[in-house]
Parts: C-alpha cells; sequence; structure tokens
C-alpha cells in the first residue's frame, strides 16, 4: 500500500501532482480531503479534478479545522491524501444519523458494509459523542474484533462531511478495509492528570450527571474551580481544560463538561452512570510530549507503511507551541486531522475519548518497519519552563496528598472493620454474636436454628468466679464450633450463657439428631481448669420455622426449661403461637407507648422503721394502655428486652425521675438491671445526666437480676463512678441465691433489699425468720442498710421492726402511686 499527501494551494498544483503521482488510470484509490473553511468554494473544482484525472477515485472527506501531514504537523492549508491497496480491498460509506437512531444505524452498518474480512474502520463524524458512543457500541456487538478509529470533528451537525458531492449535516463517512494481509494496531494516550482525591458519581442519567459525592454537580465543580463557572460563555472551554477522568482500571478517560442545566446538572459529552469513581484533571503538558514519545517508540515495534493520527483540538491548545516536538517524531508518511473528540478501540471495547493523541498504523507488508532512531528537540521558553515546573508541582503535590488521603481511608477502613467486628463479634469467644444472628435471619434463608442453654451457668459463673466460667465458656464454644464446623453449621454466642446453631443446607431430621449428638459430647465432656471438673448440663430448643424463627426457638427454649425438658423441636401443639401472637401485641403497646408518652414513673414510698417517715421513693415504670389500664413491667419489660426496646424504656424513666425530683428534697431511687450497667453508652447516659443533676446525693440506683452479673470490674467501675456523684448503690431481691453474700464482698453497696420471698413468710416459716435475721444481723456488721419488700399488712410490718430492719416497702406502707403529692 501506498500513501500521497498534498498540500492544497492551486487547482494548478493538484493537476500537476496527481500528473507526477504516476497512478494507474483503472487502479481503485481511496482518496481523503480535509478541507480549510477558506478553501470551501474549491471544493467542487477539486472533486471535478481528481476524478476526470483518477475515475476510479473513491473520495470522502471533511471541513475542519487543522490537520496532520508528514510535512507539517499541524497545518490549516487543505489536505488531500491518496491512497492505494495490494493486498486488500476497501469501501467507502457516508450515513446520516435522520432516519434511524444510533444503535439501529449500528445494526444497519454492520449488516451492509462489514464482512468477514473487514479488518478496519477508519470514519468521521459529526454526530454529538453522546449518540456516536451509543453507534460505536452497537457495531462492536456486532463484529467485537473489528478495530475501529477515528474522531469526532467541531461544530456538529452542521455541513461538514462528504462522500464524493454530497454532504452530511449528522452523520458519518468513512472507509472499509477487508483483508487477510493488513496489520492494523493502535495507540491512544492523554495529557491529562489527575488531581486531588477520586470522587464518585452518585447520581446520573445518561450524559447527564446530577451529584457527585452527593453534592449537586454544580456545586462540586464551583467548589474546586470557584466563581469563573457562573460565566456561561467560558464553562464548555473550563470543561475541556479541567474534565473529570473516569477511571478505568489503570487508565483515565476524560469527560469534559460541555453545558449545564438550569437545574445545576453537567452535560458531558459521553454516558456516565451513578457509582462511576472520577478524579478532576488538567492537561500536562510534559506529560503529553513524554507520552508521545512513548507511543511513538512502540510504533517502531510493529510493521507500518500508513500512519493515521486523530488528535485531540484541546491537546493542540495547550501545545501549540511543543509542536516541533511532534515534528521529527512522525518522519514518515503520516495524515490525520484534530478533532473534538476520539474514536478510541481497545480490545473488544470501543469509546469515544477527549484531548487524546491517537494513532492507527496500517501495513500489508508483515516486513515493513521503521528503521531510523527517534530523537526529542526541545524548544527553549522561559514562560514554558516555568508552566511545566508548575504543573510538576501540582502534580507531584497531589500526589503527595493521594498518598496522606489514602493513608486516611485505610485508616478509617481499619477503625470500621474493628467497630464492625466489635458489633458482629463475640469477644470471649471470638464466635458471631447475636447482631450478626439476627442479620442472618433478615434474609430468610435459614432452614433450622438451635439455642443450647448452659444450665445454671449463673452458679457455676459465682460458685468458681469469672475466671473459671469464662474458660469454660471459651472451651465449650471451641467445642461446639468445631462440631457445627464438621457438619456444615454455623455457630453463634449470643448470650451470656447461650448458644445458637443455624442450617442452611440439610434437612431437618439430620439437624435434629446432630443437635443431640452435640448435646451428647457436651454432656460427656469434662471441663478441667486448675485441678477443677466441672459439668454442665444444657437444654436445647430447636425450631425449622422460617417465620418467627428466633421468637419460635426463643420460646420453645423457655418452655422446655419450665417443663424441665433437655431438648424440645418447636411444635405448633405447644401453642407456642399464641405467645408469639402475645409478644408482637406487646411490642407494638410498648413502640405505641413510647411515641405517645405512656411511659410513666409510679412512686412508692421507702418508709423509715426508726424515723417513722417516709425515707425515700422507688421510682417504678408503668405503661398507660390504650384504654387507660396502668400495666406493670412483670406484663412486658421481658418482652421489651426481646425487642430492643428495654433501653428506651430505662432511659425515659431515668429521664422523667430526674425531672420531677429537680425541685425535690427527697431521695429517689431507680431500677437498674446488670444489662444496663453493663451496657456502655447506657452507663454513658446515665453519667451525663448525673453531672447536669444538681440533687444527685438524692438519687439511689438498685441493682436488680444481679445473679447475671458476669464482669465485675464493669460493675464495680459503674459504682465508684455513681459514688462519685454521691449516689448511692441498693441490690435488690436480696436472699434468694446462696451466693448473694458474695456481691457484697465485690460491690460497695449501701442498701440491701431483701427479697420480699422471704418477708412475707418470715411470721409463718422459721427458716424464713432465720435468714431474714442472718442478713440483718450480717448487714449491720457491714454498715449495710436493710430494706424489708412485700411488707403486705401489719404483722409483718412488726416483724420487720423486731428484726431491726431500717426500711420497710409495700401495700400496708402505700400502693405506688402517680404522684409523690400525699405521701
Amino acid at each position: 500500500m501506498n500513501t500521497y499527501i498534498h498540500l492544497f494551494s492551486n487547482i494548478n498544483l493538484l493537476e500537476d501532482y496527481i500528473q507526477k503521482l504516476n497512478i494507474d488510470y483503472e487502479t481503485d484509490l481511496l482518496v481523503q480531503i480535509y478541507a480549510n473553511r477558506d478553501d470551501f468554494s474549491d471544493l467542487k473544482n477539486i472533486h471535478r479534478t481528481i476524478t476526470s484525472a483518477l475515475p476510479n477515485s473513491l473520495i470522502i472527506g471533511a471541513i475542519t479545522n487543522r490537520n496532520i501531514a508528514t510535512s507539517d504537523l499541524s497545518t490549516s492549508r487543505t489536505m488531500i491524501t491518496f491512497t492505494t491497496f495490494s493486498k486488500s480491498s476497501f469501501r467507502i460509506f457516508a450515513y446520516n444519523l435522520d432516519c434511524a437512531d444510533a444503535h439501529s444505524l449500528g445494526k444497519s452498518f454492520v449488516q451492509n458494509e462489514l464482512t468477514c474480512l473487514s479488518k478496519v474502520v477508519v470514519m468521521v463524524s459529526n454526530i454529538n459523542p453522546f449518540d456516536c458512543e451509543k453507534l460505536l457500541s452497537s457495531i462492536k456487538s456486532g463484529a467485537p474484533k473489528l478495530v475501529i478509529t477515528g474522531g469526532i470533528i467541531p461544530d456538529y451537525e452542521s455541513e461538514r462531511l462528504f462522500a464524493h458531492d454530497r454532504f452530511y449535516d449528522n452523520g458519518i463517512v468513512g472507509f472499509v478495509v477487508d483483508s487477510t494481509y493488513l496489520q492494523v494496531n493502535t495507540y491512544n494516550n492523554t495529557n491529562f492528570m489527575p488531581i486531588g482525591r477520586s470522587h464518585v458519581i452518585t447520581s446520573a442519567k445518561d450524559n447527564i450527571i446530577k451529584s457527585i459525592d452527593h453534592t449537586p454537580a454544580k456545586t462540586f465543580y464551583e467548589k474546586y474551580l470557584g466563581n469563573i463557572m457562573s460565566d456561561s460563555d467560558k464553562i464548555s472551554d473550563i470543561g475541556y481544560i479541567f474534565p473529570l477522568l473516569l477511571h478505568d482500571g489503570t487508565k483515565f478517560r476524560p469527560k469534559p463538561m460541555l453545558s449545564i442545566t438550569k437545574q445545576g446538572y453537567i452535560i458531558t459529552n459521553t454516558s456516565v452512570k451513578s457509582g462511576d469513581q472520577v478524579t478532576l484533571g488538567y492537561g500536562n503538558i510534559q506529560n503529553s510530549i513524554s507520552n508521545n514519545h512513548e507511543t511513538l517508540s512502540e510504533i517502531k515495534k510493529v510493521p507500518v507503511e500508513n500512519l493515521i493520527v486523530f488528535n485531540g483540538l484541546i491537546r493542540l491548545n495547550t501545545t501549540e507551541k511543543y509542536i516541533q516536538y511532534y515534528a521529527n517524531d512522525l518522519s514518515i508518511a503520516t495524515h490525520g486531522i484534530f478533532t473534538h473528540a476520539e474514536i478510541i478501540t481497545e480490545g473488544d471495547s470501543c469509546y469515544i475519548s477527549t484531548g487524546s493523541f491517537n494513532v492507527t498504523t496500517l501495513s500489508e507488508d508483515k516486513d515493513c518497519y521503521l528503521d531510523e532512531e527517534i530523537t526529542y528537540y526541545r524548544t527553549e521558553c522561559n514562560y514554558d519552563d516555568e508552566q511545566i515546573t508548575l504543573l510538576n508541582l501540582v502534580e507531584n503535590t497531589s500526589k503527595e496528598l493521594n498518598v496522606i488521603n489514602q493513608t486516611l481511608e485505610n485508616m478509617v477502613t481499619q477503625k470500621t472493620n474493628e467497630l464492625l467486628d466489635h458489633y458482629y463479634i463475640d469477644e470471649l469467644t471470638k464466635l458471631p454474636n447475636n447482631n450478626k444472628l439476627n442479620e442472618l435471619l433478615s434474609r430468610n434463608e435459614t432452614k433450622s436454628l438451635a439455642f443450647i442453654d448452659i444450665s445454671s451457668f449463673v452458679n457455676i459463673n459465682n460458685f468458681y468466679g469469672n475466671y473459671i466460667g469464662n474458660k469454660l465458656l471459651s472451651e465449650l464454644s471451641k467445642l461446639i464450633a468445631v462440631f457445627c464446623f464438621k457438619h456444615d453449621y454455623i455457630t453463634y454466642r449470643i448470650h451470656a450463657d447461650i448458644f445458637a446453631v443455624t442450617n442452611d443446607h440439610h434437612d431437618n431430621d439430620t439437624f435434629n439428631k446432630a443437635m443431640l449428638v452435640l448435646q451428647q459430647q457436651i454432656h460427656k465432656h469434662c471441663f478441667m481448669e486448675l485441678s477443677l471438673e466441672i459439668y454442665i448440663a444444657t437444654v436445647i430448643a430447636v425450631s425449622h420455622h422460617k417465620t418467627h424463627i428466633y421468637e419460635n426457638t426463643s420460646m420453645t427454649l423457655e418452655y422446655a426449661k419450665g417443663q424441665k425438658l433437655t431438648f424440645l423441636i418447636y411444635d405448633q401443639s405447644l401453642n407456642i403461637e399464641e405467645s408469639i401472637k402475645n409478644n408482637l401485641t406487646w411490642t407494638s403497646k410498648i413502640r405505641t407507648a413510647i411515641e405517645k408518652d405512656k411511659i410513666v414513673p409510679y412512686y412508692q414510698p421507702i418508709y423509715n422503721n426508726d424515723t417513722k417517715e417516709t425515707d425515700h421513693f422507688e421510682v417504678l415504670m408503668r405503661l398507660i394502655d390504650e384504654d387507660g389500664t396502668v400495666v406493670t413491667p412483670i406484663n412486658f419489660l421481658g418482652i421489651a428486652k426481646k425487642a430492643n426496646l428495654y433501653k428506651s424504656l430505662t432511659k425515659i424513666i431515668i429521664e422523667k425521675a430526674f425531672q420531677n425530683f429537680i425541685d425535690s428534697e427527697l431521695r429517689f431511687s431507680i431500677n437498674l438491671s446488670s444489662e444496663d450497667i453493663l451496657d456502655k453508652n447506657m452507663r454513658q447516659f446515665i453519667y451525663e445526666k448525673l453531672e447536669a443533676f444538681p440533687k444527685s446525693h438524692h438519687v439511689i440506683f438498685e441493682i436488680v437480676e444481679s445473679e447475671g452479673i458476669e464482669n465485675y470490674d464493669d460493675v464495680k467501675e459503674f459504682i465508684n463512678v455513681t459514688k462519685s456523684y454521691g449516689v448511692q448503690i441498693a441490690i435488690d431481691d436480696f436472699g434468694t441465691g446462696f451466693s448473694n453474700f458474695h456481691y457484697l464482698f465485690k460491690l460497695n453497696v449501701d442498701l440491701i433489699k431483701i427479697d420480699g420471698s422471704i418477708i412475707q413468710q418470715i411470721n409463718g416459716e422459721k427458716a424464713a425468720s432465720l435468714v431474714a435475721e442472718t442478713i440483718v444481723d450480717f448487714s449491720r456488721k457491714m454498715g449495710i442498710a436493710t430494706v424489708a419488700e412485700f411488707v403486705s399488712d401489719e404483722a409483718i410490718f412488726n416483724k420487720t421492726n423486731e428484726l431491726g430492719i431500717n426500711y420497710s416497702q409495700g401495700y400496708y406502707v402505700s400502693r405506688p402511686k402517680a404522684s409523690t403529692d400525699g405521701m
């Protein structure tokens, strides 16, 4: 193949040039005319001259701003190229987009213009880039191995394309080459460098960007480029100098801003989508020159007879003073044009780029390589040196900031992962916790769920201490986890003494049998620590019903424990659905009460047996139902805990108690469970309330459910902090467990409330009276005051006084009331 390039001056010189070409009269000849607007009037004469001398000429062309020719790499003169093929066939094409959409035009192009031998399509377009990209995508879907190269000329939708003697105002012209010999290679680079960190397009449609990083697109640009964005005449220029660079693997695709809508949306040249990562870019002259050198060095490695260049106009604007850099590099027969946007092919994909240096090499001769050395020249210019230095400074500073930003992002990611681990992983056993289990169950994919409850674990924990208890839990967790891993189940620790197992794959019967085997292994296992041998018993509950599977399993577990069963599978005949329905009803009632401010404090006086006066009030929680019924916590508190509403209830009572007693000289007590105290957020909430409460020395916290305490360190810390505010600490329901006295050695308490089950029997049961007497005597020696609960009649009241109990509380003294007035 041969290519001849003529820069047009006048018709006479063109005629002389054609005669000197000595091309066979009958040879098929590809003629490309890239005409200067000033030569527009001569086009007909140019066309007539060529077709008269070379009647087999197939002519295509365009009106262009600047052209690229071997002898002049940035020329405004009209350029005419003549190309002959010896081992390939070619045909020209021309289409307007008027009659079809871009996708349909692409399909027609594949059917009408391409064959199985089609190697390359070179096209010039004046279709807008957005539609042009759709066209290219449609062509590539029908011919994935085809190389498409070319460019979009400025002022699209004007009559700037032609084939033979017809002009096209919104279309494409070009040529297709079919061959088994032709070797085609493409190279491209851009001169844009990324500046700053990456961003995410958070809302987009087609080629319209609505928001970036959840910030309106116009506001995003104004943040970085300033008020210049308000000048609508400069928006397009700014967009081409400072485009968004779309991340595409290791490369960046420029997405220049063309205009801004009234809504503040940015119109770009090609399609984008939500989730695309972008970075602001700027044209780097030195990068441009360096990249061109690398590209042209690569060309020496492939056969080349014809070199076609489509170069971005934005590069011409920023590198015109450096055009000498190209001159020596492109010393082979070269032709092309400067374009508004470039058509890039990379593998099976084809897309529109801006400001690209796009080179395509064609060769029918596999042995035709460039032999010459490529040398580089540089023009001295102080202003240019300063500009290059400034760009280097910006680039390197940007890289440093990106490194810092990446380091911070890595730190944030690490801390986020740590928080997620803390949220989803049990600290002691390193098993997934209740939060993780609930997240899994929310997907509704779990076929079976089992709860494994360690019977009377609190006794083990209190008798042997936390260290032994925790070691036992760790060893047990490993035993369960190893067993479940072998059987393709997942293990969780969801409570202090409850493990959960999920089954996503096996049938119900297999799971049931596996859980029975696991239970036998647990019961046979001897836990040894510090010469101690400990055996444990468990209760296992299983459910296979996906709907409310957590609640079903939990209810089955409670039912099994109540019936003294060690293994139970959920069945509808247990009527647990009624319990679930009741739970759901109460959960709804609790939510409604919270929303409508119907969780209220009631007050029951604590009577001082010595002074014969009310010493302080216990603040009790009540729920006012929609019909006005006053509901005690025994009906809803357990359900509130399972529904994750318990903490909200506690906070409401604390808030209201502090508010109601702020102007009172009376002391008051508030119940706190071990769950409240062990919750870091709740502890912080209480500390903040005490800090803001001017009479914190009037506050007494009663610790209920104290037998569930595992971490005494946290409890002791809570007691120490609250006591620093003058708060007193009471232990509720004292005397119900053999280990209650153990608490008094560990916790610095001020009051003991003797359990009502003891007080109610002190007149009829000698043992109860003896226990009460022992507690009082022990407490007196420890300097701890005592309170008798459930003082329901005069006989019990008199007995409490006889035993020397300091305070009395119960219906005989007063029922709980909505107000402290009159008590």
